[in-house]
């Protein structure tokens, strides 16, 4: 992307407080205007001017992405422990059966003795264990109905607490998927008014030069579906190659926020950008082919062919060849 020359930097600068929708809408008014050569100077005429302005729409996607919402989950909600389901009914012990069938059984022996008279010392008898079994019953009933309802208690509790965390993490999940909708809107946006402003300026086909130029993805480019989709294609059209989907994928995982593509080139290279960084990486998902970690901006590399990057020997460029742990090596040299 062009630098704008320095005396347009401060007329741009007003811009910078603009919003992404403003923005947007001020940059296709200006393409719109452009054929208009009576219209307002005070708007961009420039593919600098219009590349700066492009840049501004970018940081407005970044920081929204950059801001992106707790993830959901998969994890614990809230550490609830786990606490066994108690039946809201009370279920009496194996002990406290057996007692209430004592109880029965004592009863039932009670009104026979009661029916005759010879037996009324064993009825006087059967009567004492009686009231000695309904004494043990109270007490056990009372400590074990008590017992129940602490274990019903705890349990609602951690019930309430894991329905509360769920609830929370259903609403985080709803912002996420809200945040991801505007953020494809914007991406949306932001390829469309890239290309408004590519076919505004495009050069005449006689402008090419020997040079590699690089022209930038749209950002689903950095998904890993879209790669693994992308190249089995380019492996079904080319099957004389050996194409590793694998060295495009894992560098997403690095966090790269621009991905650009060789353009009229015959092995597919790509290059990575990184938000906090000025150095990219050029990697190229053919086997055979090593990757470079080049230490240079963005203005430099650009203009510089392939050859020129491999054969280049400023230092700035590290060539790093696709060993175990080869991404390691690249995120320490990227140093992100």
């Amino acid at each position: 992307m062009s630098e704008p020359p320095s005396e347009c930097r401060a007329y741009l600068d007003r811009y910078k407080e603009m919003s992404f929708w403003e923005l947007r809408e001020f940059i296709d008014e200006s393409l719109a205007g452009l054929s208009d050569a009576s219209s307002d100077d005070d708007r961009p005429r420039s593919k600098a001017e219009f590349d700066a302005l492009f840049g501004m729409l970018c940081a407005h996607l970044d920081a929204q992405t950059a801001e992106a919402p707790e993830p959901a989950g998969p994890r614990p909600i809230d550490d609830v422990s786990y606490v066994p389901y108690v039946f809201s009914w009370f279920e009496p012990s194996e002990e406290l059966d057996r007692l209430y069938e004592r109880q029965d059984h004592l009863s039932d022996l009670l009104d026979e003795a009661r029916g005759d008279l010879s037996r009324r010392r064993y009825a006087e008898d059967l009567e004492s264990e009686l009231k000695v079994v309904e004494r043990e019953i109270a007490e056990r009933e009372f400590s074990e109905k008590h017992k129940h309802e602490k274990r019903r208690h705890k349990y609602e509790k951690a019930d309430e607490k894991y329905r509360r965390g769920l609830r929370r993490r259903k609403e985080k999940a709803r912002r996420e998927q809200e945040w991801r909708r505007k953020v494809a809107q914007r991406e949306r946006i932001e390829d469309r008014v890239r290309g408004a402003i590519e076919r505004a300026f495009k050069p005449d086909a006689d402008a090419a030069t020997e040079h590699l130029r690089w022209r930038l993805l749209p950002r689903g480019a950095l998904s890993e579906e879209w790669t693994r989709g992308y190249y089995a294609g380019l492996q079904d059209k080319n099957p004389g190659a050996r194409y590793d989907p694998d060295r495009i994928v894992k560098p997403l995982s690095l966090g790269p926020n621009r991905r650009y593509e060789e353009v009229g080139g015959t092995e597919g290279y790509t290059v990575f950008t990184f938000p906090r960084t000025s150095s990219v990486l050029l990697e190229c998902p053919i086997v055979e082919h090593a990757l470079y970690v080049i230490h240079k901006d963005r203005e430099r590399w650009s203009m510089m062919s392939k050859q020129e990057l491999i054969a280049d020997e400023s230092g700035e460029i590290v060539r790093i060849i696709h060993r175990p742990g080869w991404l390691k090596n690249v995120q320490e040299d990227l140093g992100i």
